[in-house]
């Protein structure tokens, strides 16, 4: 064998080595992930411009300066957290800039000893300033800087104005300024003097463990994120997602899946945290919303997450199944392996209907924009094989619109509680077996659900093949020309683990990691690292 064949050998040898080595570490990879979470609790529409905080464990509070944090104030006593946007906003600056807090701390206590009312400020430029009194006008302090002047000698020449991108910490009950950051990239933090397993403070008399960030972004809200160890965050999701007197293996799962969830979110990059609490993300109450069994629940399942092909998942979940959960694609768009449909028969009892007026319809279509004129009626056009609708109509008298998918939630003045419906009002069924008997049935919506398919009812008579022989459904409803009905069945969007079908098949005696491995499908159950 030459040595140029025997390099090629070694070569590919070396590459599938690698390539082995490569597929060991993927199976046995350590799947890491952030000891600490960040939640949105004021941003938005929600933001304030002031905050009150509290702790009965004491406040520290300090300031963030690429990433060190400096401390400025230590207290028991209740304080505001607010934009310097209040009635008495205009501040004398002294002209000496600092380059440390320690020396912009001692000058103003130097000045406050002789009877001034200042304040040490981290200003726009990065360096640090004292700042004097406030002023309910530019005039009234400007016309303050001589007699400072006269009494705290200095150079005084500027004034600051108020200013929506900065923040003030004050003494609610005395009103006096402990410090004021006019540098936006610098955020204002919150934490307990006592730091234990179970101490809390409180913002606007809610209580939260962990700490509370101040920070100005670029539409100069005063925003509030809540920095938490992620299991602390699970603790006070789980009671307000699906009750603290759930069954126990159902709690574990929505630990598991609300601890899943937190860690795939990326829906408010913008502001910089993690997790809203809200629907738009997972409910979280903080403290307030914690509860000894879902705190168990919590526990025993510590660091545990859904994976499919050694990746944590993003596990949605909902309220109510209607009987069947639903493919990722006929809910939004993307077909997902773990997402599929299956048959939830812990879950079939959630029923629902709304019935408007054709002037009612019209009246909301012309609200959402669609100039169809006089709605006439509305059609289904097709639904997934769970019954829920993909395609759906509204008929005008010079138009139509349709509206797809997750979308058909909105096609009415109500938002539908589900996707799975069909049109019609409440119907009766009369069934004859194959001897002439018959039972007179009401339904909650008309439709023949097989084991491939839905279909909707669409004659008033219908025979139907049974071991008895065939059978035949009378259909009638109480619809009228001007009545539109929707009849239909659960409750949110259909994809995942139903919560209600998880509480059931807890109590029927299904462990935790069986409900998750039910719902989702070909997933695991794995621990993370948590750091």
């Amino acid at each position: 064998m030459n040595r140029k064949k025997r390099q090629r050998i070694s070569i590919v040898l070396a590459i599938i080595s690698l390539i082995c080595f490569s597929c060991v570490n993927v199976a046995n990879a350590v799947i890491y992930a952030p000891l600490y979470l960040q939640v949105g609790l004021y941003f938005g529409d929600t933001a304030k411009s002031a905050y009150t905080i509290s702790s009965p464990f004491g406040l520290n509070m300090t300031i963030n300066i690429n990433n060190q944090e400096i401390d400025f104030a230590s207290t028991q006593n209740t304080l505001v957290v607010a934009k310097d946007t209040g009635e008495y906003s205009y501040h004398i600056i002294r002209d000496d800039n600092y380059t440390s807090y320690t020396e912009a701390l001692d000058v103003s206590n130097s000045m406050s000893l002789a009877g001034a009312t200042s304040f040490p400020v981290y200003a726009a430029s990065g360096f640090w300033q004292v700042w004097l009194g406030s002023y309910a006008s530019s005039d009234s302090a400007m016309n303050a800087i001589a007699s400072v002047a006269a009494k705290y000698p200095g150079s005084y020449s500027t004034i600051a104005y108020p200013s929506s991108s900065r923040i003030l910490v004050r003494d609610k009950a005395s009103s006096r300024i402990l410090f004021a950051c006019d540098n936006p990239s610098a955020p204002v933090i919150a934490k307990t003097i006592t730091t234990s397993n179970s101490s809390y403070m409180y913002i606007e008399g809610k209580p939260y463990r962990g700490n509370l960030e101040f920070t100005i972004f670029k539409s100069n809200e005063l925003s509030v994120l809540n920095n938490l160890i992620l299991e602390y965050y699970v603790y006070g999701v789980v009671a307000l997602e699906i009750g603290s007197n759930s069954p126990m293996e159902s709690l574990k799962a929505q630990a598991v899946v609300a601890r899943t969830y937190a860690l795939c979110q990326n829906k408010h990059q913008e502001y910089g945290f993690d997790v809203c609490a809200t629907t738009c993300c997972q409910v979280y109450g903080g403290y307030n919303a914690e509860n000894y069994r879902t705190n168990q629940a919590t526990n025993e399942t510590y660091g545990q997450v859904v994976t499919y092909s050694g990746q944590v998942v993003t596990p949605y979940y909902f309220s109510s199944s209607g009987g069947y959960t639903e493919n990722s694609e006929n809910v939004w768009v993307t077909s997902v392996p773990y997402l599929k449909a299956v048959v939830d028969a812990y879950d079939i009892n959630r029923i629902w209907s709304y019935s408007y007026t054709t002037a009612q319809m019209t009246d909301y279509m012309y609200k959402l924009g669609h100039r169809i004129g006089n709605v006439i009626k509305v059609t289904i056009d097709s639904s997934s094989h769970t019954g829920r609708v993909l395609s759906m109509t509204v008929n005008g008298s010079t138009g139509s619109v349709t509206f797809l998918k997750s979308n058909v939630r909105n096609a009415f003045p109500d938002f539908l509680p589900s996707q799975m419906f069909v049109l019609g009002g409440q119907s009766t069924v009369k069934i004859a077996n194959a001897s002439g008997a018959a039972t007179t049935q009401a339904l909650d919506y008309a439709s023949i659900r097989g084991i491939y398919n839905t279909s909707l009812i669409t004659s008033k008579s219908i025979g139907v093949k049974t071991n008895s022989g065939i059978v035949t459904v009378s259909l009638v409803t109480d619809d009228s020309n001007d009545k539109i009905t929707v009849s239909g069945r659960g409750s949110g969007h259909g994809v995942g683990m139903a919560q209600w079908g998880a509480i059931n098949m807890a109590d029927a005696g299904y462990t935790y990691d069986q409900i998750i491995r039910y719902f989702y499908t070909g997933v695991k159950l794995e621990s993370v690292t948590l750091r």
